[in-house]
């Protein structure tokens, strides 16, 4: 539920910042995108204006460096809203993103991930791997190191979190 209202709450930011729409065709947001090192930046605001998509809130994933779409989205500051990369990043380096000031969103915090059996990734030191389980609860250092960023900047914290049985034992905490 709490996932849903940040998500509610984030498109409402954003709706008001969006260029003006036609009162007949409300403007689209895309509140979770993702750019890696096989999409061509370029091809995003035509992907976006096929979509009929206004804005994006975009971030940086797999090898693509969060520093990679910052020119970009200084092309683009009416059509995109870069999103501080929080996955694979400690609080040092989620810090140096916000201190280049421009990133207007921080992407979902990963709290809690299945282990991922079918997939495979590859760690710093080489060796390739099932991308393990992840639990990180509401209570753990990072995560509240996390919220207190987004509180500060006025962001959204946006949990990714279990559905079903696993999120019995798992509560997210109200960021009010």
């Amino acid at each position: 539920m709490l996932g849903r209202l940040a998500v509610w709450v984030l498109l409402a930011a954003f709706l008001l910042h969006a260029p003006a729409a036609r009162a007949d065709k409300p403007p689209i947001i895309d509140a979770h995108s993702q750019a890696d090192k096989k999409i061509d930046l370029e091809d995003i605001i035509s992907l976006m204006d096929d979509a009929g998509v206004t804005r994006t809130i975009l971030s940086a994933r797999s090898r693509r460096k969060p520093e990679d779409l910052t020119a970009f989205a200084a092309r683009h500051p009416d059509r995109i809203t870069l999103a501080v990369r929080t996955k694979g990043q400690n609080v040092k380096q989620v810090k140096q993103q916000v201190k280049t000031r421009a990133y207007g969103a921080m992407a979902e915090v990963l709290m809690w991930h299945r282990e991922k059996k079918k997939q495979s990734v590859t760690t710093a030191t080489g060796e390739t791997m099932a991308p393990p389980q992840v639990v990180m609860p509401p209570d753990h250092p990072k995560a509240q190191k996390l919220l207190k960023i987004a509180r500060k900047w006025k962001w959204p914290f946006i949990p990714q979190s279990p559905f079903g049985k696993e999120s019995r034992n798992f509560m997210i905490l109200p960021i009010a």
